[in-house]
């Protein structure tokens, strides 16, 4: 007889859009940042632990809409994540997306070299994703996250 054990989700701790489906339709919204100050950096991700929307929320005051946030990498490294913790990482999450596009479909039209910029650089650091199942909605969202990335000149 095996013991089976399960672990508890930290449902506080993990982000709604991880956990739940796009409304149908939706609009969403993607805003890419470059740190290029450690500590103002660390300040954005104070605020946005602040503005960002968590699995616990599902009866938001914007009804279907979040806000949620990515980090890529360079981001962590650009943060001050040690070398030695960025290298306990999956290999495809260090690689990035750009380096890994064959492996993901992403060829021809759609490869790399038809990336709008930043993307595919490693100047994306964070990204923050809004979503909402419409434009007024979406334009909510970013609203009330906008504080949390304004007035931090070393954050682009």
């Amino acid at each position: 007889m095996t013991e089976q054990t399960h672990a508890a989700l930290e449902l506080d701790d993990i982000q709604r859009g991880v956990l739940s489906p796009r409304p149908t339709p939706y609009a969403a919204t993607y805003i890419l940042f470059r740190i290029d100050d450690r500590a103002q950096g660390r300040e954005l991700m104070r605020r946005m632990s602040e503005v960002v929307t968590a699995a616990t929320d599902s009866m938001s005051p914007l009804g279907e809409t979040w806000v949620s946030i990515a980090l890529t990498c360079p981001g962590l490294r650009a943060l001050g994540v040690p070398q030695e913790s960025l290298d306990t990482f999956a290999w495809e999450f260090r690689q990035g997306m750009a380096a890994r596009a064959t492996a993901l479909g992403d060829a021809g039209e759609s490869g790399p070299a038809n990336w709008e910029p930043p993307l595919g650089t490693p100047d994306v650091h964070v990204v923050l994703v809004a979503l909402a199942p419409d434009g007024a909605q979406l334009e909510a969202a970013v609203d009330r996250a906008r504080p949390a990335f304004r007035n931090l000149p070393g954050v682009v």
